[in-house]
């Protein structure tokens, strides 16, 4: 039926005793504040239930549609390959790619070689100047 509806600093007026003088007052900012966090923890939920509704269904229209793409360029090759005549590739095409490619990989690795000779005698030269850093130091007062 009907309940009393008076509150004093967030307390029932039938339940508030005057004499008693422990009573923390009510903070108006901090229930300001939970109902905040409150009413952000519920768009969150409801962002995160939207989110579980709409996003598998993206994903599977994604994957259908990349599926019927791959279907189409699966099917183009297949009737490439069977235009192409079983003619072996022109070997002097080959030859000329062949040989540049060799000479690249010379190229590649001379300059390894050399890289590899450069580096040791510049390590020396660090650990020689290391040395004689060293040595300069001891020397001052």
């Amino acid at each position: 039926m009907a309940q009393p509806n008076l509150r004093v600093n967030g307390q029932n007026y039938e339940s508030l005793d005057e004499n008693e003088h422990n009573m923390e007052p009510f903070d108006e900012a901090l229930d300001r504040r939970i109902w905040s966090l409150a009413d952000t923890r519920l768009q969150w939920q409801k962002r995160i239930a939207e989110t579980r509704r709409t996003v598998p269904r993206e994903i599977e229209a994604s994957l259908l549609d990349l599926l019927e793409q791959q279907r189409v360029v699966d099917a183009e090759i297949t009737a490439a390959f069977h235009e192409l005549d079983a003619e072996p590739e022109d070997v002097d095409d080959v030859m000329p790619r062949h040989s540049y490619i060799e000479e690249g990989f010379h190229k590649t690795v001379a300059l390894g070689e050399e890289l590899d000779q450069t580096t040791m005698s510049q390590e020396e030269r660090a650990r020689r100047a290391r040395v004689a850093t060293g040595e300069v130091k001891a020397l001052e007062p």
